[in-house]
């Protein structure tokens, strides 16, 4: 019996190892790992009364680590930005150095409990209630007024009650699998136990089995209880009912028997450019697998710089465009042709960076796609599944298709355009600084006090009442002096430069009249601007109130705005302005339109401002023969 020549398998790379029982070890020829010699007794935990036996073989360790390395990038893993994926050659250049499949020591815990259980259910109803709200009538005077209103009540009920139920849970009770780099443990305590069998040597001959480290009491305080408490508590709060429950609380009387039993555990290691790499496998389940992060190269794309992109066409859309619409009116040709570009430039490097991001992005994914179908199409050559021609003509057209990493701008964008940017829209802001400074102010109620034409003008009727450029809203607060329809104001009115106006082709009269009923208005050409003044009463002269109007020449119309100022009887005084537009021009007919308020709007002295919103309103205006 001592010469009996027995086989045992290699625990580095599965080849049969042949030995004597004289032997003491044998050193494998193809990896070099040490194999003892099995002696009955050894390494028997006594603990032990019952083994789930080890059914996965060392071939399929192998087969599932190359399934691993194989697999497709997880989207978690590589993350938003795809600056990482799976080397290419990564199951070409891995090799398994080291496999091993031993039997670790676990407690399972079986048990009854019954829990006596509180908490507080609520049940929801609805439930009306009246608050005062403040509200406008017809005449816009403002009233409190009762609303009423639903709202959800939570009606909350103590409630108690008797849980009882069983439970069986595991609890690791070595040392071994705690140095792994991941939870190894979990392949022990989350282990099916159907296999479960009394203990005999035969199942764990020639496999290391790890001794028992810790009590009974020790494992279950640490690892199995709060496993228990959470079975409790789960099935404790099946017995909830209502819309609502808090205040959960349980106690309970847990009795439980402990089975020691020792369960199979695989360990597979494998190295990549000289770093270790450890996959561990449930020993009745290869399925279930727990590995280190598989090794990453990061994708060689060096992207351009997109912040100033993005600041830029910001800037562009919230800054400038609205600029240009609100402000086109003040100002010259050579500012607005200097801020234009920069918009333009703006919202189209925004665009082709949004784009390029795009580009990049499929650039990135095609990458990682191709790393999965190269690794796929080596362990299908590793498996015998397709021909090596076919093999490599797959691998080819892969490796051919990746794209090219797309170019955003030419080298130098990122500091020229950007300066050229900056360069205008400083000459534009300067440019347009200096033309406030020196274009004529608008005109004023004061400035418009010139001569009186020569054709003497009969004076308004006594009982007429003043109109504005177009049929206004009157303001009918108590303490004004203007009755009937009222223009806009100027503002701090600011003196003309005396300067002598600017020759004009066309001549206009000076005194206008509306169609049908108002008041007339003097007009006069300056340049591109066409002043007027409408002709109040003596009375209302007199209290400080005025209408004027500037507007300015753009494109085939006139734009500005009728300016009213008003001066209560009690002295307090407001200015309005309404935009006023003039589409047709001529010594004998202009047309246009003015927004005003309608005329059920009154003015709010202490505000300033009518109490409708204002509307456009289009009028025309004829020579006074």
């Amino acid at each position: 019996m001592d010469d009996e020549i027995r086989k045992l398998d290699c625990k580095g790379c599965g080849a049969t190892l042949e030995y004597s029982a004289k032997s003491e070890s044998l050193r494998c020829t193809y990896c070099g790992t040490v194999a003892q010699i099995p002696r009955l007794g050894d390494n028997i935990p006594v603990d032990a009364t019952a083994i789930v036996p080890l059914t996965v073989e060392p071939k399929t360790l192998t087969a599932m680590v190359y399934e691993h390395l194989a697999a497709e990038d997880d989207a978690s893993r590589i993350g938003d930005k795809l600056d990482t994926y799976t080397p290419i050659d990564l199951i070409e250049q891995a090799t398994i150095t080291k496999k091993e499949q031993f039997y670790v020591p676990s407690y399972i815990y079986h048990g009854k409990y019954v829990a006596q259980w509180t908490a507080s259910f609520g049940y929801d109803r609805q439930e009306e209630y009246t608050v005062f709200e403040n509200r406008r009538d017809s005449r816009g005077n403002v009233q409190s007024v009762p609303v009423t209103k639903v709202k959800t009540v939570t009606d909350w009920r103590p409630v108690n009650g008797t849980d009882t139920g069983q439970f069986s849970v595991i609890a690791y009770a070595g040392t071994q699998l705690g140095e792994a780099t991941v939870d190894a443990t979990s392949l022990v305590e989350e282990m099916c136990v159907d296999s479960l069998v009394p203990f005999d040597y035969s199942y764990a001959a020639g496999i290391p089995m790890e001794p028992f480290a810790t009590a009974v009491e020790d494992a279950y305080q640490a690892r199995a209880e709060s496993k228990v408490q959470e079975i409790v508590d789960e099935s404790v709060r099946q017995h909830a009912q209502g819309d609502h429950q808090k205040d959960w609380h349980w106690t309970g009387n847990i009795e439980k028997e402990t089975v020691n039993i020792l369960a199979p555990i695989c360990h597979v290691t494998y190295e990549f450019k000289g770093r270790p790499f450890h996959m561990w496998f449930d020993g009745t389940d290869p399925s279930r697998s727990l590995a280190d992060e598989r090794p990453t190269e990061t994708i060689d794309a060096k992207q351009e710089s997109l912040i100033f992109s993005q600041l830029l066409a910001a800037v562009a859309l919230i800054v400038i465009l609205p600029y240009l619409f609100l402000c086109s009116d003040r100002m010259n040709t050579f500012a607005y042709w200097c801020v234009v570009p920069v918009m333009l430039y703006g919202l189209w490097r925004g665009f082709v960076a949004w784009q390029y991001t795009k580009a990049l992005r499929q650039y990135k994914l095609t990458i990682i796609n191709n790393s999965h179908q190269i690794r796929q199409s080596h362990l299908a050559q590793m498996r015998g599944a397709s021909g090596n021609d076919a093999t490599a003509e797959a691998m080819r057209d892969v490796t051919v298709n990746v794209p090219v990493l797309p170019k955003l701008f030419w080298n130098y964008d990122h500091f020229v355009f950007p300066a050229v940017a900056v360069i205008l829209l400083l000459l534009g802001y300067l440019q347009f600084g200096t033309d406030q400074r020196v274009s004529p102010p608008k005109e004023t109620a004061s400035s418009l006090n010139y001569v009186s034409p020569p054709k003497p003008v009969a004076p308004p009727k006594p009982s007429a009442a003043p109109a504005p450029i177009e049929s206004a809203p009157p303001v009918t607060g108590s303490s004004s002096v203007i009755e009937g329809p009222v223009p806009t104001a100027p503002s701090a009115p600011a003196k003309r430069a005396e300067a002598k106006p600017a020759p004009s082709a066309m001549k206009l009269p000076d005194q206008w009249k509306p169609l049908g009923t108002g008041a007339t208005r003097l007009l006069r050409v300056e340049g591109d601007h066409i002043l007027g003044k409408t002709t109040l009463r003596e009375e209302d002269v007199r209290a400080g109130n005025s209408i004027v109007m500037d507007v300015k020449k753009r494109g085939g119309k006139y734009a500005g705005e009728t300016t009213l100022h008003l001066v209560s009887r009690s002295g307090q005084a407001c200015t309005i302005r309404w935009p006023m537009e003039l589409s047709t021009v001529t010594p004998d007919r202009i047309e246009g339109r003015s927004m005003i308020p309608p005329g059920a709007a009154t003015l709010d002295w202490s505000s300033c401002s009518y109490t409708l919103p204002s509307e456009w309103k289009s009028f025309t205006w004829v020579p006074v023969n």
